[in-house]
């Protein structure tokens, strides 16, 4: 039986990716110098790419994914806690 394992590369690797084709070397020549295929390196650049908010603040897009979850779940909870609210006041 043949498995089909993918390997798993760290954080600070794909970071490090990252910045080499942020200083100009291409997807491609990622792919082919490191052996990692052009899909992995576009998502690991979608993920770890900075974005500049309005406020100037520099983010990622997995930390703004971070936020937007949390966001999601406070939104959730405040729903659920004026749902009781309204419960209990009548």
């Amino acid at each position: 039986m043949m498995t089909n394992k993918q390997p798993q590369y760290d954080e600070t690797f794909k970071k490090n990716i990252v910045a080499l084709h942020q200083n100009g070397k291409t997807q491609t020549e990622l792919s082919k110098e490191y052996g990692i295929s052009v899909s992995a390196i576009s998502r690991w650049i979608k993920l770890y790419s900075k974005v500049r908010v309005d406020d100037n603040t520099v983010m990622t897009a997995k930390q703004i994914k971070e936020l937007q979850k949390r966001n999601a779940l406070a939104f959730r909870i405040n729903n659920r806690y004026a749902i009781f609210l309204a419960n209990v006041v009548r």
